[in-house]
């Protein structure tokens, strides 16, 4: 597995810590913090940032890519047994927590 990320990324860092937390073996490829650059690098040609692939050993047409950082989460709880998010309140939370509100009062605070 390989997650697309951004250093200082609250998001990113979400989803690596979640997969360390639950050993979950993971590359990190930085990408560019510039929209445009990331469509470049990410697998899926977009700009949403973290991003996961799942390399298949079937062929480079089987990989799966996940993008963002609550898919990423629940495709983990899905496919890796890590239950994240052991009920619908824990989901909810997640997601409030994850809105652009919050993440512009952690960009203002630092």
């Amino acid at each position: 597995m390989i997650v697309y990320a951004i250093p200082g990324s609250q998001y990113s860092f979400k989803v690596l810590a979640a997969m360390s937390a639950n050993d979950i073996d993971h590359y990190v490829a930085f990408v560019p913090v510039k929209p445009d650059d990331r469509k470049k690098v990410l697998p899926s040609g977009g700009t949403l940032v973290p991003e996961l692939k799942v390399v298949s050993n079937e062929g480079a047409d089987d990989d799966i890519v996940v993008p963002d950082s609550e898919s990423i989460l629940h495709w983990l709880d899905d496919n890796c047994s890590t239950n994240l998010f052991p009920t619908e309140l824990a989901s909810e939370l997640s997601m409030r927590a994850s809105d652009k509100t919050l993440a512009a009062m952690v960009w203002y605070y630092n």
